[in-house]
């Protein structure tokens, strides 16, 4: 998961809490992408991670994993019809995807879940954070 899903799912509800019991603990949140977090991980200069995976050479790490979800695909207003009925993998690319940057790690997840299935991914849109 990414940092922003992290902090939406999980995090705000228990810094809040955190923050009642210890309002004199300051701390800093950063949103980097994954690999940066990690990278920041391993040079100290962040002690913790929240991370989608999988990440590379996590085995290195102390990982726990917090929770399995599931991905959704979220469509605007002109593409109602799809929920309708059942949409096959191979249909997808047919669609504008709005999809994370390459090299991020959940972008290498959905590139390597439509190779697996021989399907060609190219979003028509890049982002570089899913805020």
């Amino acid at each position: 998961m990414n940092a922003p899903a992290a902090l939406q799912c999980y995090l705000f509800d228990f810094l809040s809490e955190f923050h009642r019991t210890y309002p004199k603990i300051n701390f800093k949140i950063h949103t980097d992408s994954s690999n940066d977090s990690i990278t920041r991980l391993r040079s100290g200069e962040t002690d913790l991670v929240f991370a989608t995976t999988p990440v590379a050479s996590v085995h290195t790490l102390n990982a726990t994993y917090i929770q399995w979800l599931n991905d959704i695909i979220v469509g605007g207003k002109s593409f109602a019809f799809l929920a309708e009925n059942e949409v096959s993998l191979s249909e997808l690319p047919s669609y504008p995807f709005i999809s994370l940057a390459q090299g991020m790690q959940y972008r290498q997840f959905c590139d390597h879940f439509f190779a697996r299935n021989h399907i060609d991914f190219q979003p028509a849109m890049e982002a570089d954070s899913s805020d």
